[in-house]
């Protein structure tokens, strides 16, 4: 139903209530949940997030931000929230499909509703416990962290975009260190929600993708004070590095090339990199393992770097030499073609030919006993090196 009264018409153009927001008025933390036919996932997710907000001592929220889901996860959300202790709503939000659309109407909400601070998680969410609201809302909530970013246990073979360019680039351009800059769940105080619903943005691919990675990355551009919550094991959907992320590579790589091209000025700047705080004991929780075919990723990843030898003219030769048996592309040749495909007049294909490299790239590693952290260290350390000459 839609609401009457209140908070009604406040919502921004095109935004339609489904629950009425009224129940929300005078909650001082809001805990958005962007949904998309997530019917099978969303009731756990919200019971979580209801139990956690009910031990913070605060009154809070939740609100339900829908893209026009066919499944019935809006009414599996409300049905699934604590009622009048823990209020909860659901709105479809406006604008081009994707995520940064429906959390553009959770910070609009937020900034409506005046909270003091606000969390966002995924609606696919396995592992999620009450633990995680009160980590990523307590240093927003206690002015320790106007960003809390979150702190995963990961096997080794997940994660591998975050591994291999989210985390050492957005590291090397910005000059802070956090893990997760593409994390999905996240804690930040009610200006800073406020400052992110007023930017310019929401008619471009932030509104379809890239999201998570602008949020940290213009977080630490305006000199946010940033913080990582360690919250154990993220269990989701994990994806076969090998398989199933060409679509996600190019978004997230996209945004962050576009991002560094519009702050050239702010990451020439930078010439060290700080470590983001960790606010919390470590928790408990083992990484799922993801399981891959080595041989059938292999096989993938020489026949994509075959196909793209073309792609980065002044590192043909490495490329070749790259396609071997097995495929050897080393951290200097992925860093160097990061380097080249950020300066290529053409973006979009620049990222699509960077593609074969990440799996090349991820099939060596994988193959070796290197920890995630220590591959991340080593080319944050590369990229920053590289930047100076890009």
């Amino acid at each position: 139903m839609e609401a009457s009264g209140g908070l009604h018409g406040t919502l921004g153009e095109g935004v339609r209530v489904l629950e009425g927001v009224q129940v929300l008025e005078g909650v001082r933390v809001l805990c958005g949940i962007p949904t998309f036919n997530n019917a099978a996932t969303v009731g756990k997710v919200v019971t979580a997030v209801s139990e956690g907000l009910d031990r913070l001592g605060v009154k809070g929220g939740i609100a339900i931000s829908d893209g026009r889901s066919t499944d019935g996860t809006a009414a599996r959300a409300l049905g699934a929230g604590a009622g009048p202790r823990v209020p909860t709503a659901a709105i479809l939000y406006s604008g081009p499909p994707g995520k940064g659309s429906a959390l553009r109407a959770v910070f609009g909400l937020a900034e409506r509703l005046g909270v003091r601070a606000c969390a966002v998680f995924d609606a696919d969410l396995r592992s999620i416990t009450p633990v995680w609201v009160e980590r990523l809302l307590g240093p927003a909530l206690d002015g320790k962290a106007d960003l809390v970013t979150p702190l995963y246990s990961r096997d080794r073979a997940d994660g591998t975009i975050t591994n291999a360019i989210a985390c050492p680039l957005t590291a090397a351009l910005y000059g802070v260190m956090v893990r997760q800059p593409i994390g999905g769940d996240f804690g930040f105080s009610g200006a800073l929600a406020a400052r992110w619903a007023a930017e310019p943005v929401w008619e471009s691919d932030v509104a379809r993708f890239g999201i998570d990675a602008w949020m940290t990355t213009t977080a630490i551009l305006w000199g946010s004070t940033v913080a990582q919550a360690p919250l154990g094991a993220k269990v989701h959907d994990p994806k076969d590095p090998g398989a199933d992320l060409a679509p996600m590579f190019r978004q997230v790589v996209s945004t962050i090339f576009a991002l560094a091209e519009a702050h050239e000025p702010a990451w020439r700047r930078v010439e060290r990199i700080e470590r983001a705080p960790v606010i919390g004991d470590p928790a408990d929780g083992r990484p799922e393992a993801v399981r891959i075919d080595p041989d059938a990723m292999e096989r993938r990843a020489r026949g994509a770097l075959r196909a793209a030898t073309g792609a980065f003219p002044g590192l043909s030769e490495r490329i070749e030499r790259a396609l071997g048996v097995p495929v050897d592309v080393d951290q200097s040749l992925w860093v160097d073609a990061v380097v080249a495909a950020m300066r290529a007049p053409d973006r979009r294909a620049a990222v699509d030919g960077l593609f074969p490299l990440y799996l090349g790239r991820t099939t060596t590693f994988l193959r070796s006993e290197r920890s995630a952290d220590d591959e991340v260290e080593v080319l944050a350390a590369m990229f920053l090196a590289a930047k100076a000459g890009a």
